[in-house]
């Protein structure tokens, strides 16, 4: 009896160390989509400061297991509002922070797209650039999507996501 309650107690401690929590973010609780080529595994959304403090932006990023031998050519998100966004590709990397053997931050690289390698963990983070147009081909597929192209290809693949909507703010 004593091994189990030690146990679970171990375990909720683990659970709690492993999420970090964020003010204003609000994150899916199941895996939102799966194809042959990439799973996505969470969806992150949060505020951040704008042009104005009753302006600001809202961050979207997806963490996601790349399947494919094939490394993509391009990466974007198409919300809601039809915008479309360029993803950079990051990987986070555990590092010792402090002295205890708990104590870590995550650091997150920059991974190029010709450096996918299948079973990678990945953070796409949607970035607004307004050099960024919607190809005609897309227009009709659906928002609420992850769209990628592979390497030398330019066929359009998707991946619909639950993107979590933000409570409005109070004034």
């Amino acid at each position: 009896m004593n091994f189990l309650l030690s146990g679970s107690v171990a375990l909720c401690l683990l659970a709690c160390m492993s999420f970090p929590q964020e003010s204003l973010a609000q994150k899916s609780k199941t895996a939102t989509s799966t194809s042959a080529d990439l799973s996505v595994t969470k969806t992150n959304v949060r505020r951040v400061p704008g042009n104005s403090p009753l302006d600001p932006l809202t961050e979207v990023s997806f963490e996601i297991i790349w399947h494919s031998k094939m490394p993509p050519g391009a990466i974007f998100f198409r919300n809601g509002k039809s915008e479309w966004l360029d993803c950079s590709p990051s990987k986070p990397e555990r590092r010792s922070f402090g002295g205890g053997p708990n104590d870590f931050m995550l650091v997150y690289n920059t991974v190029r797209f010709n450096n996918f390698k299948p079973g990678d963990h990945l953070t796409l983070t949607a970035d607004r650039h307004p050099h960024d147009v919607m190809p005609t081909e897309v227009r009709h597929l659906p928002a609420d999507a992850i769209y990628y192209q592979f390497e030398h290809s330019k066929k359009w693949h998707f991946v619909k996501v639950k993107v979590p909507k933000l409570p409005p703010l109070q004034h």
